[in-house]
């Protein structure tokens, strides 16, 4: 039996907290009301909602909200305003007898909740649906000092110095733990032996690697030396710097020039010191005032914005705002900042944020861990969990940013709890095959690919119109100069389609002149790396059928990558050992599907090694030898066919890439793991979050009920139920032969010393009973136990039980709750602030929301952009807690 933590579920209650509403909050309160939130409300939840909560309900009472509070139970209401002695509630607390199963409320509580009845029983109209994690509300609405996480760090290393330190602070740094659903969390970012030596080495490296002439050009102007220390601490502390901060800093700079150093190498170990500094490690931030609160503005709020939206720190822009007094509490302060959360939130970094957001919202990490039985899951292939990963991260970009995979519907942005409903998915062809879907349907299927790494000279993605292929490499090329576009023959049988070039009959595609900057950047390098996504129209195809060819016919060659038959071949011509043919090839195995796309790569190194990749995997090599110095640059490149309509392929070409470089192995399966945007629309057994396989493994091998739904009660609901009380057996009861794990599930919930628990959570999970505890879709359990997907639930604020027939119902259902409204704002306030919230931060929170998901909302309603936007504007990024100066000494005071 689980009890109520002191976390417990509640909906629209404050739930504890010392201190009230900040000045500048959006709501104002009663005394009366201000007493229910700081007293009685802690109460209620840690000692009454275990039973009387939304979904538990037991007599029908429901303590969680005012209007329900006024309709009572089956035995009338609960409390009679201003008539504690006449209150049922009172009566039972009183006299001991609620709660049934703990210890009684100590005199204090009683007091608490007898001094508020008789005096009206007052509760604030206007608080939300919300669950506040209970907890020293003093200690977690203070201004903490919060220390950079490693993303950040990283982050805010790689703006000063342009060096990417992401490798080395994985190697050497501490993992940031995981505390109360982020690794941001304030109060657990602590300091040891262990970061101070990493930091000192990782400040060594980044200095070390880092172009210092031209990164002190550009941060550190000025003819002093003092000046250039005060101009680069602004730009790496993110804010000027004190007299003190600025001759400590110079000292550091005089011992270098009194070893025989010169300024350049003085101000590199002035920056070495910088980035070992406090105020680069941490956020800091003013904490003295009169101990209400105060204004943040310029470099503080900069910082504030930056790492809240970027997770790094303030660009060049956001600085001269912030040195020229625009960010501020004015209105036209409040306009300008405004106008910077809109530019903010059109850079690709708050792309990357809302990332790490749904990467920790969903404890993505738990799937590096992934290691189910081998018995009960022999196919299972690690690199599936990756791709769950991307999966889910992909499809939370698709919904967050709309139009940023490709999909340009024309819609506006989706309200974030389409995250729920979506009928779309980014699968790897593995994926699909796990999760028994099968590929064949997905005709529309459009390639999301990994970024290209450096080295491209030709890229094709098939995208626009016409009877002309573009080569789009653009800003990514290596070869400068004119793009290699292709030309489609007139009596071709190409044609575009959603997910690239489909090619019916032969074709020829090909570059209209010689392609002689492309094999002089090759030859240049002696490396190559062909790149194709491609679909074969069948197993059969030979000559060998041309993908992708830099040749001059069907005998002469500098560079070819085919099919033949069953298996892949590449042809290389270089100055030793080959014929004009590109002759001896490297081949695969038979390794050609007709049924899925294939990531294909041919790559060759300039020592000689010669590669073929299927699917990420090394299917054929051999060592060649030579420079590709008798190639002719004469050759044209084509696609789907050798020059002059010889030799074609079949099938469809995807995307195609050429690269001057061997990609390392790394590299190819990265990019092999590249997702494909699907359209689910049309299938009954996926939808949203909670069908992928990043949130269906956390019931572990034997998919429990139990921690799914908890899963759901807890990062989707904002409940939570406490750990049940010692010497209660908690081993989990097999699956057998005629007993499901879902009929368990039910004796359980009709056990009365477990039930009154269970049923706030776990018939959640009754919707996903048919997916298996790796994801997968199935009709009955490994035993023969047909499963199904109906059942009855108990939703927050929707009143009484609610019945769904199926996985998609119950996803609606859920997603039209208010209650998940509230829970994902309320997440993404957490994250952006770095620390579980409070009573005193819940007008804020409340105006944040009803700004996100207003019908006039400025990104859409609910979006991912809507409810940042109003986030970074609200109280709770421009102010902020003060402490009182403390008192002075009495020989201090004045004794006049």
């Amino acid at each position: 039996m689980f009890h109520a933590s002191r976390t417990a579920f509640a909906a629209a209650l404050i739930l504890c907290g010392c201190a009230i509403a900040s000045a500048g909050d959006s709501a104002v309160h009663s005394g009366a009301e201000r007493r229910f939130l700081t007293e009685v409300a802690p109460v209620l939840a840690k000692r009454c909602l275990e039973c009387h909560g939304p979904t538990s309900r037991q007599g029908g009472f429901d303590l969680s909200h005012r209007d329900r509070l006024a309709v009572g139970g089956t035995s009338g209401v609960a409390v009679v305003a201003g008539k504690a002695n006449d209150s049922p509630l009172w009566q039972y607390v009183e006299s001991d007898a609620m709660p049934p199963d703990g210890p009684p409320l100590s005199k204090a509580e009683k007091q608490i909740l007898k001094r508020w009845i008789d005096a009206g029983a007052a509760w604030p109209e206007d608080e939300p649906w919300a669950v506040l994690h209970e907890a020293d509300a003093a200690a977690l609405g203070a201004g903490w000092v919060r220390r950079l996480t490693t993303p950040e760090y990283v982050a805010s290393v790689k703006a000063a110095l342009g060096v990417d330190l992401a490798a080395d602070a994985a190697r050497l740094l501490p993992r940031d733990l995981r505390a109360d659903g982020f690794h941001n969390t304030a109060y657990n970012l602590s300091v040891d032996l262990a970061h101070v030596e990493a930091y000192a080495e990782l400040a060594r490296l980044a200095v070390q690697r880092a172009d210092l002439p031209t990164v002190l050009k550009k941060q550190a102007p000025g003819k002093r030396l003092e000046d250039r220390i005060a101009a680069l601490g602004t730009t790496v502390l993110r804010g000027p710097l004190s007299e003190e901060e600025t001759k400590a800093f110079g000292t550091v700079a005089d011992a270098v020039a009194e070893a025989g150093g010169d300024e350049t190498e003085a101000l590199g170990y002035v920056l070495e010191a910088m980035l070992q500094s406090p105020r680069f490690l941490y956020r800091l931030e003013t904490q003295r005032g009169d101990g209400g609160t105060r204004p943040v503005e310029g470099y503080e709020l900069a910082a504030r914005l930056s790492y809240s939206l970027w997770g790094a720190p303030p660009d060049a822009e956001l600085r001269a705002a912030a040195q020229q007094g625009e960010l501020n509490g004015s209105p036209a302060g409040r306009t300008a900042v405004a106008e910077q959360v809109a530019r903010m939130l059109d850079d690709p970094r708050a792309r990357e944020r809302s990332a790490r957001f749904a990467h920790e919202w969903l404890n993505l990490d738990r799937l590096d861990a992934l290691s189910p039985a081998k018995e009960l899951f022999p196919d299972w292939n690690p690199a599936l969990a990756a791709d769950m990963r991307r999966e889910t991260l992909a499809f939370f970009n698709h919904i967050a940013w709309p139009q940023s995979d490709g999909n340009d519907g024309g819609a506006g942005a989706p309200p974030l709890t389409e995250l729920l409903t979506a009928g779309v998915a980014f699968l790897t062809p593995r994926l699909a095959e796990h999760y028994g879907l099968e590929w064949k349907g997905f005709e529309n299927a459009v390639l999301i690919p990994s970024p290209e790494p450096a080295g491209v000279v030709a890229l094709y993605d098939f995208s626009g119109e016409g009877d002309t292929v573009r080569d789009v490499a653009g800003p990514l090329s290596a070869n400068p100069g004119e793009p290699l576009d292709l030309v489609i023959s007139s009596d071709s049988k190409a044609r575009r389609v959603a997910g690239g070039l489909k090619i019916d009959g032969p074709s020829q595609i090909a570059s209209p002149q010689p392609a002689k900057q492309l094999t002089d950047a090759l030859k240049a390098t002696g490396e190559i790396t062909i790149e194709a996504w491609v679909t074969p129209a069948n197993a059969r195809q030979d000559g060998p059928a041309r993908i992708a060819t830099l040749s001059g016919g069907s005998s002469v060659r500098n560079a070819t990558l085919a099919q033949n038959g069953k298996k892949y071949d590449a042809r290389l011509r270089t100055t030793v050992n080959t014929d004009r043919n590109g002759m001896p090839s490297t081949n695969t195995d038979d390794a050609v599907r007709d049924d899925r796309p294939t990531h294909l790569v041919f790559t060759r190194t300039k020592a000689g090694l010669a590669r073929l990749w299927v699917d990420g995997s090394m299917e054929g090599n051999r060592n060649t030898e030579g420079s590709f110095d008798n190639w002719d640059d004469g050759f044209r490149f084509a696609l789907a066919g050798e020059i002059g309509d010889a030799r074609p392929w079949l099938g469809t070409l995807h995307r195609v890439v050429l690269y001057d470089r061997a990609l390392t192995e790394p590299e190819v399966a990265e990019r092999a793991a590249s997702p494909w945007r699907v359209d689910l629309s049309d299938e009954p057994s996926r939808a949203g979050l909670l069908t992928q396989g990043s949130t269906l493994t956390v019931g572990g091998d034997e998919a429990s009920t139990v921690t799914r739904g908890l899963f759901i009660l807890r990062d989707l609901l904002l409940g939570d139920v406490n750990d049940p009380p010692p010497g209660v057996d908690t081993t989990p009861i097999p699956a057998e032969p005629g007993l499901s794990a879902r009929a368990i599930a039910e004796k359980r919930l009709a056990d009365a010393s477990c039930g009154g628990c269970h049923v706030q959570f776990e018939p959640f999970s009754f919707a996903f009973e048919r997916y298996d505890g790796l994801g997968s879709y199935r009709e009955k359990d490994h035993h023969g136990n047909a499963l199904r997907s109906e059942g009855t639930m108990r939703l927050p604020g929707a009143g009484g039980e609610t019945r769904f027939e199926s996985t998609n119902e119950f996803l609606a259902l859920i997603a039209s709750s208010e209650a998940v409204r509230r829970g994902l704002t309320r997440k993404l306030t957490q994250f952006a602030l770095g620390r579980p919230l409070t009573a005193a931060d819940e007008p804020a929170v409340q105006a944040i929301h009803d700004a996100g998901w207003a019908d006039d909302a400025p990104y859409g309603r609910g979006s991912y952009r809507s409810l940042m936007s109003a986030l970074a504007t609200s109280d709770l990024m421009t102010t902020a807690p003060t402490e009182p100066a403390p008192p002075q000494p009495a020989s201090d005071r004045s004794t006049r």
